[in-house]
Formats: structure tokens, C-alpha cells, sequence
């Protein structure tokens, strides 16, 4: 029996960051934590889910959803979507790999929302199914990026620096004209960081590729959040001058930088997961940072 172990972590204390205000949100001093810094300083408290997969097997990179009895796993790499009990019982396949109604060839993300699951798929598909698994609508969406939210008042979706749009990100409103913010400036290779657009407690924020700035999104526009000065991590500004993604990417894996991959805000205390590079290390290290959060 092959069995995956899904961990829930709550995080209390603060790791080694300074804050201040600014007038656009909120900003960070980054301090690099120890290597030896522990997960378990940041956690409360962790809670182990045997995952079952005699029936249905998935990879082991998984991003995990909850929703009503269980848990939604996303398996991007092998386009899987399965709910699962909160004892780690399979329960059903949401969708497939396919082109008929329902199926999806390649999977941008995936919603949950009460008892509704809402899967954007490339090229320019967006499935609705309840948690049984059963499709309620497929419509195509022209103009998806690599990701999407969908919120009461339209969609948000996100282009980076994929050559789509002139623009990073755009607001689809159910009612009137598309909305387009952070214009392309530079060529960059794109970079998607896998959750590009995401909400908590009803806000939605975005995290922008190789930008050291958490981003919040309403229909009124976009708005910086949370910005974080990385020290000798920060990414130079040589980086946007070349025009050239290549030369871009050279002058990337050949310097120290920063980028974050994760934000969790917090009533108190909000919480980044940020990948570290060095140029003399072909691996990255993550680091954990929380920091009190400001409203």
C-alpha cells in the first residue's frame, strides 16, 4: 500500500524581520534565518493525514484545497484532480485528462468554493463540477494566463511576462470592459510560481513573478500589499535593463537573488515562504519568514 503523509501547519511566532509602513502597503526587512532554524519554530502544531492511494494514484507534488468532509489535491504534472476524506480515503476524480466536456489538457489551477470546484485549464477553459465530481458548466475564456481566480464580481487572471498580453495581469468583470494592470516593460523568461492568484479571508492577493511585492487585487485595480527589501538578495535593476530574456535569466542564475513563492497573511502575524539563491550553490534554500502583519 503507497501511502503520502499531508501536513497543516498554524503559524504563531515571528522569525528575524523588521517592518515599517510606506505609503503604498506595508514593507519588510528581510534578515536570512538560520539554516538551523527548525519548521517547528514556526507551527503551533502539525496534523498527519494518511493519504490512501490504493484506488487512485497521484504524484508527489501536490497542492492541497480544503473543502466541505476533506480535501482537494491538485496533481499538475500528471493533470489530476481528486477529493479526498479528511481520513485519506479517495473519494472521487474531479474531471480528467482529455478534450471532451469536462476534461482538461493542462492544468493552470484549481478553485474551491463552498461546494463548487472550479478548474482553469489552457487553452482558454474554465469547468465547474460539484464535489462529486459531476460538471455543472464548461465554457471557454479567451485571454486566460497562466493562472485565474474567479471572484462574485468577474475573473482575475494572470500573464506575467509570457508575451500574451502587454500587461502582467487582467480583471474580467462580468459586467463591462477587461481591466489590465502592470504593463510589460522588459523581455523576461516567464515564470509562473504555480498560485499566482489566490485569496484569503475574501481579499485576493497575487505574487508577480520575480517581484520582491505581494500584490492585492478589487475591482477598483491593484494595489501593492506587501513589499519585502531582500538585502544582498534583491534582484538589480540590471535584470529589467537587457530586454533580452536570456541575458536575463544568465544574469539571474549567476547572482544571489530572492523569490517568493508563498504569502499567508495573518489577523497578527503573516507568514512568506521565500526561496533563496546563492550564484556559488546550484540549490536554493527556504526560508520561512512572519512578520507582524499591518492593516
Amino acid at each position: 500500500m503507497r501511502i503520502k503523509l499531508l501536513f497543516v501547519a498554524l503559524v504563531l511566532v515571528c522569525a528575524s524581520c523588521a517592518n515599517r509602513k510606506n505609503t503604498s502597503g506595508q514593507t519588510v526587512t528581510f534578515e536570512e534565518a538560520d539554516s538551523d532554524t527548525a519548521f517547528k519554530n514556526l507551527v503551533s502544531h502539525i496534523e498527519l493525514t494518511r493519504l490512501n492511494e490504493d484506488s487512485y494514484l497521484m504524484g508527489s507534488e501536490l497542492s492541497m484545497i480544503p473543502c466541505s468532509g476533506g480535501v482537494v489535491l491538485v496533481d499538475k504534472r500528471n493533470t489530476k484532480v481528486a477529493r479526498f476524506s479528511e481520513q485519506g480515503e479517495f473519494q472521487n476524480e474531479i474531471g480528467k485528462k482529455g478534450n471532451g466536456p469536462g476534461e482538461y489538457v493542462h492544468l493552470l489551477g484549481v478553485q474551491v468554493d463552498a461546494d463548487v470546484v472550479t478548474v482553469f485549464a489552457a487553452p482558454d477553459k474554465i469547468m465547474e463540477y460539484d464535489l462529486e465530481g459531476n460538471l455543472l458548466t464548461d465554457r471557454s475564456c479567451k485571454g486566460l494566463g497562466s493562472s485565474a481566480y474567479k471572484s462574485s464580481t468577474g475573473l482575475y487572471t494572470y500573464y506575467g511576462y509570457s508575451g500574451i498580453e502587454p500587461y502582467r495581469v487582467a480583471y474580467f468583470p462580468e459586467d463591462g470592459e477587461k481591466q489590465y494592470y502592470l504593463p510589460v516593460e522588459t523581455k523576461l523568461l516567464p515564470l509562473s510560481l504555480g498560485n499566482d492568484i489566490f485569496s484569503y479571508s475574501d481579499d485576493i492577493y497575487m505574487l508577480d513573478s520575480y517581484s520582491n511585492t505581494v500584490y492585492q487585487l478589487s475591482e477598483e485595480g491593484c494595489k501593492e500589499r506587501v513589499s519585502f527589501d531582500f538585502g544582498d538578495y534583491s534582484i538589480g535593476d540590471e535584470f529589467y535593463s537587457f530586454n533580452d530574456a536570456f541575458k536575463s535569466a544568465e544574469y539571474l542564475m549567476s547572482s544571489d537573488n530572492a523569490l517568493i513563492y508563498r504569502y499567508v497573511p495573518g489577523p497578527e502575524h503573516s507568514i512568506v515562504q521565500v526561496n533563496l539563491k546563492r550564484s556559488s550553490s546550484p540549490a536554493s534554500k527556504v526560508v520561512y519568514p512572519a512578520f507582524p502583519t499591518i492593516t
